[in-house]
């Protein structure tokens, strides 16, 4: 079997470990290429993240793709900063980023010194209250579908791969999308556990954090508000993430997501 040489980055975004490849990598390979590097078991990797273009002196000074097309909103933060400091940039820039999943370019503020990275989140194209399912734990829960990923959170709810998979196979069925996250939130708490499920490469990981699952909480928790900024710090398994809503006259005007990120130095591998 073909071994192919790839150089990675290990992104370490509160815990939701991500292996970026460097390479231009056709997109026929993503699958093949982004399971071997899962299967790496030193490297405990929850999703792969391929490097399209990096250009420093453009408005938007990097493209990525994940590897199932689908989004990832630790994965654009990560990303931003892996840019900074390859620019050799010191202190708060402002990275403007296209991501997979997502519309249109998002700008992150990353911090070098701190390793730091605030994203804007593109925001959500459906929001429901879900009623009418055969699963009776889901009527009520909220569904939050970004152009990438939809997300289901279900509180008070214990997380298990048992619960997850009758819930995806309900939901792929119904809808399909390219990637689903069920977030399991303890109202007691306040602590969430995401499980990510992506279609094309076929993987479900308990994950140890998720910004676009965060997001979708906090979406959730500010349906009561009509106006004002909101901010949640949201527990997870490997660390917190912090997520700010604002409203106006009950709209969506801005979301951001903020934690840290560790970058590993470049590594070559065959897979």
């Amino acid at each position: 079997m073909e071994k192919h040489e790839v150089s990675i980055v290990i992104a370490n975004p509160s815990g939701n470990i991500t292996i970026f490849v460097l390479n231009l990598i056709p997109e026929s390979q993503y699958a093949d290429i982004a399971n071997k590097l899962l299967s790496i078991s030193q490297f405990n990797a929850e999703q792969i993240c391929f490097i399209k273009d990096i250009n420093f002196g453009n408005d938007i000074q990097g493209t990525m793709s994940m590897s199932g097309l689908e989004f990832c909103g630790n994965a654009s933060r990560s990303f931003a900063l892996l840019i900074a400091k390859r620019q050799g940039l010191t202190g708060v820039n402002k990275i403007s980023v296209l991501v997979s999943g997502a519309p249109e370019p998002l700008d992150v503020l990353v911090n070098t010194n701190l390793n730091h990275a605030e994203v804007s989140m593109p925001h959500p194209i459906n929001i429901e209250i879900l009623d009418g399912q055969e699963i009776s734990y889901l009527n009520q829960a909220v569904l939050v579908e970004f152009d990438g990923i939809t997300h289901i959170i279900l509180n008070d709810i214990p997380a298990c791969r048992e619960t997850f998979d009758e819930i995806k196979t309900t939901i792929m069925n119904a809808r399909n999308p390219a990637a689903l996250g069920i977030m399991f939130y303890n109202t007691k708490i306040k602590h969430m556990i995401p499980v990510v499920y992506v279609r094309d490469v076929d993987t479900t990981y308990f994950e140890g954090s998720c910004a676009s699952g965060t997001t979708a909480l906090c979406i959730s928790l500010s349906q009561k508000y009509t106006d004002g900024i909101y901010r949640y710090t949201v527990s997870q398994p490997a660390g917190e993430l912090i997520a700010s809503i604002e409203k106006d006259n009950n709209k969506i005007s801005k979301i951001t997501i903020d934690g840290s990120v560790s970058l590993s130095e470049v590594q070559t591998i065959l897979v």
